[in-house]
């Protein structure tokens, strides 16, 4: 008889792609079959397909259920329920707010009597960018590459399953060597579409039934699980196939190598990126010291890139209707988060505007620099403490440049996230030690 537990789901945003990729961490240590059922729709999927768990859109507070059949299913549920009661409520965390998109816009006097031309759209990451407008395309096959007429099924299936353990292998490793990095948790989720029992199912399916080259295959399941997900009435979830058509790219470049062409986003100088749709292995490919700004047609304040831009402190806005990237490559732009508007030919008086913004911008940094290192106190006069909580060494780094006092929780079960084996003790000794060093005397409270 297979083992149950029931429980309600506590993440803010649902079940997406990195609380899935961490539940199928746990689920793939056991030979057992494990069932997650979203009890609200009466779907189920498997627990070691992290597409199948983001297919099942369940949302903050849908009653789910855990159904463990095997021969290993008492250790299996177990370790899943002491996931589900400790860790997994810290998966996620509420997502940042954009900045409401007004339904007129009303710019400076200063430029509208310069006769700037612009596009408007929702700001989700502050600042103001300027450069050279760079249009990256989509995910395609190239022509060159056949899609059908598969030879031999047999070898082309063997071909898929060595790239995807490639790609897998890969994603982990990247994760691993840099686990406090902002693209480590996506990183993570990435490797578990690639060993997703699922995708690999649809990917062999293309080819043994339906006829397909591999490259066939990537293409037909990159545009199913793209549907499947932009299907779901969640936002985050829609946001989550740009994630798939990611890993298919890699796919297709680990099987096919150069003739699948070139991924990367290759920056020459100061650039303004501007696309339909961009996915996090494109945004991480471009030399962000160049990267001045990022502008979108899709998109919204949860996917992946976007998540990469705040992290990286990129200026980003999203849903900027009538762009067309390929009749902007080449242009000089300024993005004004702050006005949430592309500019998208640069005058003097556009460009002197914001050459003094910029100024202006890079004082109040100045200033904020300053009163950082002041103590902090009420108006009054009363003296209070101003502490950060963290989940990791760069974090309590970070927060320690901009002013902290002290670590007032470092979030210990946030190591144990997205990982096949849990961090030993010289690891987590390390991530402490680094912590404390930065804190330099300061209080660092560890949980």
């Amino acid at each position: 008889m297979a083992g149950l537990y029931a429980f309600t789901c506590p993440l803010p945003n649902g079940i997406h792609a990195r609380p899935a990729s961490a539940l199928e961490e746990v689920a793939r240590r056991f030979r057992s079959e494990v069932t997650l059922t979203n009890e609200r729709s009466g779907h189920h999927a498997n627990a070691k397909s992290v597409l199948g768990m983001v297919g099942l859109d369940v949302r903050h507070g849908d009653p789910c259920r855990i159904a463990v059949a095997g021969p290993d299913e008492r250790e299996a549920l177990s370790a899943l329920t002491h996931f589900l009661d400790n860790d997994f409520p810290a998966c996620d965390a509420p997502l940042p707010a954009a900045s409401p998109r007004a339904g007129s816009l009303t710019v400076p006097p200063v430029l509208a009597d310069a006769g700037a031309c612009w596009l408007q759209g929702t700001a989700v990451v502050p600042g103001i960018g300027r450069g050279r407008v760079v249009a990256p395309g989509r995910f395609v096959v190239p022509a060159a590459i056949p899609r059908h007429g598969v030879q031999d099924a047999s070898a082309e299936i063997a071909r898929l399953d060595a790239a995807l353990e490639m790609v897998a292998a890969e994603y982990s490793a990247r994760a691993g060597d840099r686990p406090d990095a902002p693209e480590a948790g996506m990183l993570r989720a990435h490797a578990g579409v690639a060993r997703d029992p699922e995708f690999r199912e649809r990917l062999r399916r293309g080819v043994a039934a339906g006829g397909m080259t591999a490259a066939g295959a990537i293409q037909e399941a990159e545009e199913y699980f793209t549907v499947m997900l932009l299907a779901s009435e969640s936002a985050l979830l829609r946001e989550r196939a740009l994630d798939v058509r990611d890993v298919c790219r890699q796919v297709l470049r680990a099987v096919y190598g150069e003739a699948a062409g070139r991924d990367a986003v290759v920056l020459e100088d100061a650039s303004i990126c501007v696309a339909t749709t961009l996915t996090p292995g494109q945004f991480l490919s471009m030399d962000r010291r160049l990267l001045q700004g990022l502008a979108l047609v899709d998109g919204g304040t949860t996917s992946h890139t976007v998540i990469l831009a705040r992290s990286f402190g990129i200026p980003t806005l999203v849903g900027v209707h009538g762009l067309d990237p390929a009749a902007l490559e080449g242009r000089d732009a300024v993005l004004d988060a702050g006005l949430g508007v592309l500019f998208t030919s640069v005058n003097p008086g556009v460009d002197r505007y914001h050459r003094l913004e910029r100024r202006r911008l890079d004082a109040r940094a100045s200033r904020l620099t300053r009163v950082a290192t002041t103590p902090a106190r009420t108006a009054d006069g009363v003296r209070i403490e101003v502490a950060a909580n963290v989940a990791s060494a760069a974090e309590a780094e970070a927060a320690f440049e901009a002013g902290a006092e002290g670590i007032g929780l470092f979030r210990t079960e946030m190591l144990f996230l997205d990982r096949d084996e849990p961090p030993g003790e010289e690891e987590q000794a390390a991530h402490y030690s680094r912590a404390v060093t930065a804190a330099a005397g300061r209080r660092v409270i560890i949980r």
